[in-house]
């Protein structure tokens, strides 16, 4: 049980602050109305029953009747009518006395109506100079409001410490409640440590000065162990002394015990029917007991309209925990429909009824709200004033606020102090928060030490983020030695907890095989694990297994199916791959319209990627219609985000052979666009460029430079380009060994021109006598990889080996590519290769003549007809 703010219907204070009579109806055997009045309703007195107010009126009505000229019986009855909630005729009667009269009482009463703004205009300032005044004045009552007033920061500046001088004023002066003050102050730890037996001290003085709510929170005290010790026996004791005095809040009281012991479900109803006994006779921390009850169905009938009923019921009686609880209701939307403008109302009139719980809540909504509400500077001030109340919670986003620097307030110093005291107090979000500060990741110095050892704290205290953050830093080797088996632990604990950013990372480890063996069948169970709990990053896994091939069969359909999935959370990466697919109709029918719209979905939540492969569509590679300007666009909006190869494809076209205008200098400059961004294609480009001296003097040297940066990012063009510099002596001297080292590496790489390269060393340039074979497998491999122009390579290389059936084949690859042999090339033809020539051609019905060994004018005119035949079919 807190010490919070109790419901003395209009104007109660803080419980721990209520004092004296607990709620013993006003004695009718004393023998003066007097006597009986002043007991009632004297200003240390705060009874939160209407019906006891109500009858408190009737006895200070006969004292006000018996002596009109008596300044307190006046007082009094005006008092008691305003505790009854009869406001308006109250109100006259204490201004009057205030204004006209001057009477310290009444200016108090006065203070607490702006206060509350009930019966007056709800005014903090003019709440707290009443106050001073009336303190000024030597109301006692008025002292303790005043460190009430600190206490919450009420028309004033929040000073625990000048409140607490208050409260040891009042508590000198024989005042119940300063003692009542100071005890609560020690219990919270507001301005000083917290010091159970300094409060127990203080609430026993206060029960000797005849407080029977002392007594109650005595019995508070024994109930949660606040000595570190729950005492069950002594709670009820207590409880059942004053509930002897007729007290309702002893009854709501005793109802806590029963609720807290719960032994069986026999107490737990009784402790019910002690909540529904205690608001029937209009006590609001019984409506508010009762209301909880009925939100869970425990011990009643479970009715969230009757527990509505009942909160709004105390509320109108201005008690603080029936605001906090409304407020609570309406802002999580567990029992009714979340509004968060209506919860905010609620923690705000809370908030100034000083609990620090709604305090902690207003300024929440102020820091997380996108509408009207957001507001960081008014967020900070409920933070602070709560933290300052011992509100945990608060503390920890008081000290996120300033050490991120949120409201434009940044103290590190002042945040981390927070934060640790927050910490001390067991708060995972302050332990975490300090994790991230000294990882660096909200404006703090990297300490990659004291980072681990707070996420350590926060991951032993149950915290499933923090154990996956260990993972990870155990995972990447920050700050530590890299250690995949104990991070796979370290996620296997917070996968445990159903954290999904873990799970993944533990069917990512046994995919591949990173602190433990491959296993694909567990990977794929722990992602789906994942998927089941919404991770995209586990769609994505599972559909690029199913894609791959990996531990089972490769399966396109069902790829793009989890693609999808994955899709429909936004995730850019699905989108993505769900497009590639589609463009070349794997899984599904190909659908060139569908990927496009995929592609771009995903640039517009920042992929490159996507955007790049958008424009690599407008080219037409996939058989789409050719668009060189959308292509470009498509190209330069990925650029935008950084992509490298998006920065070389721009240069490529601007090379001119791609729908734009040539502008080689262009080229150039997006080129080293690309190769600062580390494109090692944009690198094999810029050394081309100057080692054929285009928009550059021809320098072989530092076309060698670039060449060899490519090289070491596994460039295929690059070992190409690399190789002819050492075949030709460009820039460095001939060295044919290292040549032809090179062309095997562009060849390894997969580079079709490499591989043709490679071909020629084996066919005498490297290799003497010349290697035919291997000359031609290299040729054959060059032409399967996409290479063009092989076709006259060949035909020398198969006329050599005698094949004389595919040297003709490939004389005529070569002139239906539109290259010619001349006559004396012909000639160099043996007779039967010639022979089989005129047989293909004869078969093509462009020669007529005979089939002999030698090359004439029929030939050649036979020739340039099938040429000028292929042409004409490319063109149609």
């Amino acid at each position: 049980m807190r010490f919070r703010l109790a419901s003395a219907l209009l104007f109660l204070i803080c419980i721990s602050h209520q004092t004296v009579q607990a709620a013993e109806r006003p004695n009718i055997q004393l023998t003066s109305i007097r006597q009986s009045c002043r007991a009632a309703a004297h200003d240390e007195h705060w009874e939160s029953n209407r019906v006891f107010w109500q009858e408190a009126a009737r006895f200070c009505e006969k004292y006000r009747q018996a002596a009109p000229g008596a300044i307190d019986a006046r007082y009094l009855h005006a008092k008691s009518r305003m505790m009854a909630l009869e406001f308006v005729p109250a109100m006259l009667e204490i201004r009057r006395l205030a204004e006209q009269e001057k009477y310290p009482p009444a200016i108090m009463m006065l203070a607490r109506a702006h206060y509350y703004g009930l019966g007056a205009r709800q005014d903090n300032k003019r709440a707290f100079e009443l106050g001073m005044e009336a303190h000024r004045l030597g109301s006692l009552a008025a002292t303790n409001l005043v460190g009430e007033f600190y206490t919450y920061g009420v028309g004033t500046v929040q000073n625990l410490f000048e409140a607490k001088r208050f409260f040891q004023d009042a508590d000198q002066r024989g005042s119940v409640t300063g003692a009542m003050s100071l005890a609560t102050v020690y219990a919270k730890g507001w301005g000083v440590k917290t010091d159970p037996v300094k409060a127990r001290d203080y609430f026993l003085k206060a029960e000797h000065m005849g407080a029977r709510y002392a007594t109650i929170y005595i019995g508070y005290m024994a109930l949660r162990g606040d000595d570190g010790h729950v005492d069950y026996p002594e709670a009820e004791r207590r409880f059942r002394a004053v509930v002897k005095t007729g007290s309702t809040r002893a009854l709501v009281a005793l109802g806590d015990y029963l609720s807290r012991r719960g032994a069986t479900r026999q107490e737990r109803r009784e402790g019910a029917e002690l909540f529904r006994k205690t608001a029937d006779l209009g006590e609001a921390i019984g409506m508010v007991r009762l209301a909880g009850r009925h939100l869970r169905g425990d011990g009643v009938a479970k009715d969230v309209g009757a527990a509505t009923r009942l909160l709004e019921l105390a509320a109108r009686q201005h008690n603080p925990n029936a605001y906090q609880e409304l407020g609570l209701l309406y802002y999580k939307g567990k029992y009714v429909t979340s509004n968060t403008a209506r919860a905010f109302k609620y923690f705000e009139d809370c908030a100034r009824l000083g609990s620090s719980l709604c305090m902690y809540h207003a300024g929440l909504i102020h820091a997380e709200s996108a509408d009207f509400l957001a507001d960081d500077a008014k967020a900070i001030d409920y933070f602070r004033r709560a933290a300052a109340l011992g509100e945990v919670p608060a503390q920890a986003m008081l000290g996120r606020f300033l050490v991120d620097g949120r409201g434009g307030l940044k103290d590190d110093v002042a945040g981390l102090r927070w934060l640790e005291k927050a910490a001390e107090a067991k708060n995972v979000d302050a332990m975490m928060t300090l994790g991230t500060f000294y990882e660096g990741l909200i404006g703090g110095k990297e300490d990659p030490d004291k980072s681990f050892t707070w996420y350590k704290k926060a991951a032993e205290a149950g915290s499933a983020e923090a154990m996956n953050k260990i993972g990870n830093i155990l995972y990447n080797g920050w700050g530590r030695d890299r250690d995949y088996a104990e991070a796979l632990v370290w996620y296997r604990q917070a996968a445990l907890k159903f954290w999904p950013e873990a799970i993944f990372s533990v069917g990512y480890m046994y995919e591949f095989g990173e602190g433990t063996t491959v296993d694909y069948t567990a990977a794929m169970g722990w992602y789906l694990g994942a998927s089941n709990l919404g991770s995209a990053d586990a769609m994505h896994r599972i559909g690029n297994m199913f894609y791959d091939g990996t531990g089972r069969k490769a399966d396109h359909a069902l790829a793009l199916q989890w693609f999808r999935k994955c899709v429909a959370l936004d995730d850019h990466r699905c989108m993505t791959a769900a497009a590639s697919l589609i463009e070349a109709g794997q899984g599904a029918k190909k659908d060139l319209g569908e990927a496009a719209g995929l592609y771009e979905r995903a640039g517009n939540r920042g992929s490159g990627e996507a955007l790049y492969w958008l424009g690599n569509l407008y080219l037409g590679n996939t058989g789409a219609k050719v668009d060189y300007p959308k292509a470009l666009a498509a190209f330069e909006r990925s650029a935008d985000f950084d992509y490298a190869d998006a920065k070389f494809m721009i240069g490529r076209m601007h090379e001119g052979d791609l729908g734009i205008p040539k502008d080689d200098q262009l080229a150039l400059t997006w080129y080293r666009k690309a190769a600062d961004a580390g494109s090692a294609s944009a690198m094999n480009a810029i050394g081309y460029f100057y080692r054929k001296g285009i928009a550059v003097p021809v320098d072989p040297q530092i076309a060698m430079d670039w060449f060899v940066k490519a090289m070491e990012k596994g460039n295929a063009s690059a070992y190409l380009n690399a190789g002819d510099l050492y075949e030709n002596g460009a820039g460095v001297a001939v060295n044919l060994k290292k040549a032809f080292e090179l062309y095997q590496k562009s060849a390894e790489l997969g580079s079709a021109n490499g591989m043709f390269a490679l071909g020629r060393m084996y066919d005498g340039i490297f290799f003497d006598p010349d290697n035919d074979a291997e000359a031609l497998k290299w040729y054959l491999k060059a032409i399967d990889a996409g290479y063009e122009g092989a076709s006259s390579t060949l035909a020398w290389l198969y006329d050599e080996l005698y094949q004389s059936d595919k040297a003709a084949e490939n004389i005529l690859k070569t002139v239906s590519e539109g290259d010619t042999f001349r006559r004396d090339q012909l000639k160099q033809f043996n007779t039967l290769t010639l022979r089989a020539l005129k047989k293909s051609l004869r078969k093509e019905g462009v020669y007529k003549g005979g089939v002999t060994g030698a090359v004439d004018r029929r030939l050649e005119k036979a020739l340039a007809d099938y040429a000028s035949r292929k042409v004409a079919a490319r063109q149609d």
